[in-house]
């Protein structure tokens, strides 16, 4: 039997905080999904008791290391201090299953039963998918927390400016071709591991890599608008 998924709990043994990128413009920042990811982390745990925090993002870039450190510094810096020794970090993943598959390793080692995990609009559903592919031979209860859904009014500034960011646009775009590579029978998501072990800048160059490919599109399709204008 699989993990059940609960509507609410008024207590979770864990809760999962998946990692994004950093920013494609500013050396050593984070992007804007992780700060509303720790925005909403800190709206969490004031209305749940949350036991322990965990990330276990690992290193995406040869340079620096492990992003993990980076979230949860910033978690840190929206947290009231009581919960700060709640935040556990074991950096080690690159990916989003792989993310997964060492919280569920965790969680077994220590027992717990109840677990959240945490994730952006746009991320929620291949966290979903890959949930299930992970816990499908467990029984647990699991609650999935949307960022966005889990914001103060004071919050919305951010998560406007994250709405109509640059990163939104490349994290939607990232998630549907991540999707389309998925849906490969058989292949699909072993590819995607093994080429996110392989790139050990895969939080510098992914983002980059996709904003390139953005702007390719938008070249041609302004290019082919401008020719049917010209015919007309």
């Amino acid at each position: 039997m699989g993990f059940i998924i609960k509507n609410r709990f008024a207590r979770l043994d864990a809760i999962l905080i998946h990692t994004y990128w950093y920013d494609i413009n500013k050396i050593n920042s984070l992007d804007l999904a992780n700060k509303i990811q720790a925005l909403a982390l800190k709206n969490i745990c004031q209305n749940l008791e949350v036991k322990n925090i965990i990330i276990t993002a690992g290193r995406v870039s040869q340079k620096q290391i492990a992003i993990g450190y980076q979230l949860k510094k910033q978690i840190l810096s929206v947290l009231p201090k009581k919960l700060h020794s709640r935040v556990q970090i074991y950096p080690s993943q690159k990916t989003t299953v792989g993310e997964i598959k060492e919280f569920k390793e965790i969680s077994q080692a220590q027992n717990w039963n109840r677990l959240g995990s945490l994730g952006v609009c746009l991320h929620l559903p291949r966290i979903k998918r890959d949930f299930v592919k992970v816990f499908k031979n467990d029984k647990h209860n699991i609650l999935f927390f949307e960022a966005e859904k889990n914001l103060s009014k004071k919050d919305f500034p951010a998560l406007e400016k994250y709405r109509n960011s640059k990163e939104y646009t490349l994290l939607k775009l990232n998630e549907q071709i991540e999707k389309s590579i998925e849906n490969i029978p058989i292949i699909g998501t072993i590819f995607l591991e093994i080429v996110s072990k392989f790139s050990v800048n895969k939080g510098h160059l992914q983002p980059k890599i996709l904003n390139f490919f953005y702007k390719i599109s938008n070249i041609k399709t302004k290019s082919k608008f401008k020719h049917i204008k010209n015919n007309l």
